[in-house]
């Protein structure tokens, strides 16, 4: 059976999702402030489910 929801994304469609810079990104991976692949020099791959935690995590809610 194959799964056709996409499980990760390049840094490029990664940092179009969270809405920051390609170069934010970056730094935020090598801060170790989101989790990341690194599959050759050049390629990272980010998981979505952790772009949509880190969102979450983000989110700044007003008062009920």
């Amino acid at each position: 059976m194959k799964n056709t929801e996409q499980k990760y994304a390049k840094t490029g469609p990664a940092s179009q999702m969270l809405g920051v810079s390609r170069r934010w990104l970056s730094e935020l991976a090598d801060q170790g402030r989101i989790p990341y692949a690194q599959v050759s020099s050049r390629t990272r791959l980010f998981k979505i489910a952790d772009l949509e935690a880190w969102i979450e995590q983000h989110t700044i809610r007003g008062a009920a």
